[in-house]
């Protein structure tokens, strides 16, 4: 047991990557090593330090030793214990191989301050559901009693309980009474955790608290009766677990490429984009007019905006596109007025820039190639406003939501688009 001060044990949990064989590979849609290299990238800092990091299940997609290996890139952001478990689309023969010892590791148990965490296989050869088997119930019975741990997490990667979704309740855990029924003879139980569900959730079982996780790849939409895709951002979970049992948890999501939407907050387009960074939990920043002047009065004080010297659009126009790496114009047809002079601006500086047609397909891979490429983290979105051409709001909310999720408003993956200029 790693002994530490009397502060909170804090934990990183990552889930469902579904790595394939070969790197660059895409599920659903999406480059799966490309999220997971993100997630690494934007829990940095926690992982830094974390006491431990859990990775619950779906390592890769049914692929083999190279895939499992790319997961080995964590133990570049941390010198803590990792604990993996396996699940529905891995095989838990070779982790046990492959992570037998070592910083990453397949084992039962890990052992942190005044916290045991339990970690059970759920997943059934060959089947996308999962159960608990007798002598896996009779492993957490025994790790319980011999615990000298006041508090107990217990981790695994199929859902214990019924989330309204008929399809992914089908594929859950088949026996979950069973293991609700062990664990209500241990009082030192103080939360469930799971993958598996590509979504996030929170509630109670007693005293106990459940807590599901958002994949670093694609997100399952919730309460849904068939399959489908959710508009959100890929996540992970930060847990600090307290010396008295309580529990302390937040979900933090991000987008692979983009850290920051930047705007001058104008009706139209620019204001949609940050509505759409305030929906998705991306951060939002950018330069807007002296008196954060709009044409519809006053820009709300919840966009996190810096006022410039001058009431002047053009000022905070220029500063938007030197202070991003790129710039991103949603129009239609013919750029004209601040949308160009926008255009000019990021031209004559150097910047790079795409130009969508909002009334063409959504250009999902052109722009996310066109963000590798520019390595691009502060992303400036502009266009024209909305007395110029009404709707524009909304139909660029739409579009950037698709661009940057890349699900569509139905729940599919969106394919390869267009774009008029990059």
């Amino acid at each position: 047991m790693e002994r530490l001060p009397d502060r909170p044990v804090r934990l990183v949990q990552l889930t469902d990557p579904h790595l394939g064989e070969h790197e660059g590979e895409r599920l659903r849609g999406f480059d799966a090593d490309r999220h997971w290299r993100a997630a690494l990238e934007h829990a940095a800092g926690a992982l830094a330090e974390a006491d431990g990091v859990l990775v619950t299940g779906d390592l890769v997609n049914d692929a083999g030793d190279g895939a499992y290996a790319r997961i080995r890139r964590l133990e570049a952001f941390t010198a803590a214990p990792v604990r993996v478990i396996p699940g529905n689309h891995d095989d838990a023969e070779r982790m046990q191989a492959l992570f037998a010892e070592g910083q990453t590791r397949m084992a039962p148990e890990l052992k942190l301050g005044d916290w045991a965490i339990f970690l059970l296989d759920s997943a059934i050869p060959g089947r996308t559901e999962g159960r608990i088997d007798s002598a896996e119930l009779a492993r957490l019975e025994e790790l319980a009693r011999l615990s000298r741990q006041p508090h107990r997490l217990v981790v695994l990667h199929h859902h214990p309980v019924a989330l309204g979704s008929a399809w992914l309740d089908a594929l859950g855990l088949e026996n979950g009474e069973a293991l609700f029924a062990a664990l209500q003879g241990d009082s030192g139980v103080r939360g469930v955790l799971w993958g598996h569900t590509h979504q996030a959730s929170d509630m109670h079982y007693g005293p106990i608290r459940l807590l599901g996780t958002p994949a670093t790849s694609a997100q399952f939409a919730r309460g849904s009766e068939r399959f489908a895709l959710d508009r959100r951002l890929p996540g992970y979970r930060l847990l600090a677990l307290h010396p008295d049992g309580a529990i302390e948890t937040s979900v933090r999501r991000f987008h692979p490429w983009v850290r920051t939407l930047v705007s001058g907050g104008q009706t139209g387009v620019d204001r949609a984009a940050l509505e759409v960074a305030e929906a998705l939990g991306i951060e939002h920043g950018g330069w807007c007019p002296a008196g954060r002047r709009a044409e519809d009065g006053r820009i709300p004080d919840r966009f996190r905006l810096v006022e410039t010297e001058r009431a002047d659009y053009r000022q905070r126009t220029r500063r938007n596109v030197e202070d991003s790496d790129a710039t991103l114009i949603l129009a239609r047809g013919e750029l004209r007025g601040g949308t160009r002079l926008t255009a000019r601006i990021a031209e004559a500086v150097g910047r790079p820039l795409l130009s969508l047609d909002l009334d063409g397909p959504v250009a999902r891979e052109r722009f996310e190639a066109w963000l590798e490429t520019h390595a691009v983290r502060r992303l400036n979105v502009a266009g024209p406003r909305e007395s110029g051409e009404p709707g524009i709001q909304a139909d660029a909310a739409a579009c950037l939501t698709g661009l940057l999720t890349g699900v569509d408003a139905h729940g599919r993956p969106i394919g390869r688009g267009r774009s008029t200029r990059d």
